[in-house]
């Protein structure tokens, strides 16, 4: 069914410092779930597919009176992304339309943004991500912090071109640095930069830097008093969390640890004792905390998204359905253990209707 979208949205917005299975009928709907029944929350079902048949189940959705929401949840969360995008080419040749104005036209609200979410490629879907949080009444910066600050060269070199591509004209071309530079400030504009300037290297992948003098010199740029944040007075540290790979800093981590044993105190504790309360230190313990867990750091980047007024909904559909194909099982094991409750519980408190039926959908085991 078609829903007139409204024409005005009040949103409660929540920044976080650090930042039962749905039930379904119809015959197609038993099948795809017995089928999905052994999935894993981070596996989908690869069996039984096919393009063309799931086209037609999600034309059929979206036809004539009445939606079927249910049917579009189990057919988009049955899939690996790989092979959502395969549907949206045989909906192109079956229907001559595209799938996701089709379901955008379909559906409204949270339930739309994470049905779009789904159908986009991670890096397209991130791009946008991170040019809503540039044009913001206010820029969102925790969202640009947990977005680019905990990507590789593999996975930040796509989104940059996406970016690139999406928003520019053969008469105005538009880059993801010019925007940060125009939209971000300071010293946390400075290392969104760096970390995006493909000029001087991209973050590694993987690997330990062996350079046993680098090393020492990391080690000695850990904040040990005040004013040893900026990158004018700590360029060493600077580079290190904006462009060595994230073994790298777990292994500086962990060194620091062992000579520092006596007082029980872990690097990020002293980037928090003596950097100041703002957007570069927030972005130095993204990287850090990332580096060290990033199951942690996604339980409590969505614990900071359902606690208090209101819900971060881009947040909470960011992370589940990026996540959802990685690592969202031991995110969801790490959440209880660190908020005592589960993942699902929140998300049944914080959410309604198809939106929480696909939430739930893509972390169910």
């Amino acid at each position: 069914m078609f829903h007139m979208k409204n024409l005005c949205l009040i949103f409660l917005v929540f920044i976080p410092n650090v930042v039962y299975s749905a039930e379904t009928s119809g015959s197609f709907l038993d099948k795809e779930k017995q089928n999905q029944a052994n999935s894993g929350p981070s596996e989908v079902t690869h069996g039984h597919f096919n393009a063309s048949a799931d086209a037609k189940h999600l034309n059929d959705a979206v036809v004539g009176l009445g939606t079927d929401e249910d049917k579009i949840i189990t057919v988009l969360t049955g899939r690996t992304n790989a092979q959502r995008q395969e549907i949206r080419k045989a909906y192109e040749n079956l229907f001559h339309k595209d799938l996701i104005q089709d379901l955008k036209d379909d559906t409204s609200g949270n339930f739309e943004q994470v049905i779009v979410a789904l159908m986009l490629e991670p890096h397209e879907f991130l791009a946008n991500e991170v040019h809503r949080a540039l044009y913001s009444i206010l820029p969102k910066e925790a969202t640009l912090a947990e977005i680019l600050c905990t990507k590789s060269k593999n996975e930040l070199h796509p989104i940059i071109h996406a970016y690139n591509k999406k928003h520019s004209t053969p008469v105005n071309p538009v880059s993801l640095r010019d925007d940060i530079e125009e939209n971000i400030q300071e010293s946390f504009r400075s290392f969104l930069k760096n970390i995006i300037n493909e000029q001087t290297n991209l973050r590694a992948d993987s690997g330990v830097n062996n350079d046993k003098q680098l090393i020492e010199q990391q080690l000695k740029s850990i904040p040990r008093d005040l004013d040893q944040c900026q990158p004018a007075e700590n360029k060493v540290l600077f580079d290190m969390l904006s462009k060595e790979s994230f073994e790298h800093i777990r292994n500086i981590s962990a060194l620091f640890e062992e000579r520092n044993a006596n007082y029980s105190r872990k690097m990020h504790d002293y980037v928090k004792d003596f950097c100041p309360e703002d957007m570069l230190t927030e972005a130095y313990l993204t990287v850090m905390y990332y580096a060290s867990s990033p199951a942690e750091f996604y339980a409590h980047r969505l614990d900071g998204a359902m606690i208090g007024l209101g819900t971060n909904d881009h947040t909470l559909i960011r992370i589940i359905v990026g996540r959802s194909e990685i690592d969202i099982g031991q995110i969801k094991q790490v959440y209880k253990q660190l908020f005592n409750t589960t993942l699902e519980y929140s998300i049944e408190q914080e959410t309604s209707g198809s939106y929480k039926k696909t939430l739930l959908k893509l972390i169910e085991k």
